[in-house]
């Protein structure tokens, strides 16, 4: 609803209490005429571009009072009252009084970028000492080519056993649907990219998949296992499964170097932001400069390394090589 005044808003809010039978005291109506006061000071604050948001206070507000909730309506006007008290008293940053906004009413208000990077702004009461930033981060990974592998051992399920560089057994796993891409993936997972080998062992059915798995991890308690590990060794004795394939990782410790860029969220210091801003690594966390920075190809993390991924893969298998990320899984 477009309120054409805030006494338009009060008057409005007041009726629906009245309707429902909601009796009003008299710091309530303290309260709601106080609370012109917030509305103001963040229209003049967006007017002199300080700060945008994209929902309206008044919106949030009056939506409590179609819902009847009464009592958190005046609660939270009540709160950034005495929130903004404490600002003007120098108790508190004007930063944390926009992060209470956005978490309590979901008012999306954000500094400009025009009032950040303004020298002279600094001056002002209303500048943050922190700031929400987008950092542009840069990662490099080694991706382990494996020797040469059956790409379709497929539908083949039972339990793996992966080794360390150290040839250690460090984890215990199962698949009841294909056991080679679970086995690769799981080493993946767990950052394992450099075992020494990983062990197959078939089942004959999906039940055996789960007894052998608690019997394995229960007897030799793999460092990364985390569940069915217990101080007991198992009383019962189950014939061992032959192992069936065994993939190991090449010799001659041959890898690629995936290397990719993405941009991460997080609230910094002023000081530092501004620093790293001169170089380039972050800019203000707006809603426009995250979408802007999507659309010209830059994700999160899992986005930009499955997508360098990808890339490195394919120009492994052109050499005739394979990885821990096999054709299974990406297929």
């Amino acid at each position: 609803m477009v309120f054409d005044s805030y006494a338009h808003f009060k008057n409005y809010c007041l009726k629906i209490a009245k309707n429902k039978e909601h009796a009003i005291s008299d710091e309530q109506k303290n309260i709601i005429n106080e609370f012109e006061n917030v509305v103001n000071l963040l229209e003049n604050l967006k007017n002199y571009f300080v700060i945008k948001y994209y929902n309206s206070i008044l919106d949030v507000i009056c939506g409590y009072f179609k819902a009847e909730e009464f009592d958190t309506a005046f609660s939270h006007m009540k709160y950034f009252l005495n929130k903004i008290d404490n600002f003007f008293k120098g108790e508190i940053d004007f930063y944390y009084i926009t992060t209470s906004l956005n978490t309590m009413l979901n008012l999306e208000v954000e500094f400009t970028e025009q009032f950040i990077l303004n020298e002279d702004a600094r001056k002002s009461v209303f500048y943050p000492s922190r700031i929400r930033a987008v950092e542009f981060i840069e990662e490099e990974e080694k991706i382990y080519t494996i020797n040469e592998i059956d790409v379709n051992y497929k539908n083949k399920y039972g339990v793996y056993f992966i080794y360390d560089d150290k040839n250690e057994l460090v984890y215990i796993g199962k698949s009841t649907s294909c056991l080679l891409s679970r086995a690769l993936k799981s080493a993946e997972e767990r950052k394992t990219l450099n075992f020494s080998k990983i062990e197959l062992r078939e089942c004959i059915n999906k039940s055996d998949v789960a007894i052998y798995e608690a019997y394995y991890i229960s007897l030799y308690k793999p460092i990364y296992n985390s569940e069915l590990v217990f101080n007991d060794i198992p009383s019962i004795e189950l014939p061992d499964l032959k192992c069936t394939k065994v993939i190991n990782r090449n010799v001659e410790n041959e890898y690629v170097i995936c290397k990719y860029t993405y941009y991460k969220v997080r609230v910094i210091e002023i000081d530092e932001f501004l620093s790293l801003q001169k170089k380039g690594i972050v800019c203000i966390a707006t809603s426009e400069k995250i979408k802007q920075i999507r659309e010209n190809g830059i994700g999160n993390k899992y986005e930009m390394q499955q997508k360098a991924y990808k890339d490195s893969i394919a120009k492994i298998k052109a050499n005739g090589r394979y990885i821990v990320k096999s054709d299974i899984i990406w297929n």
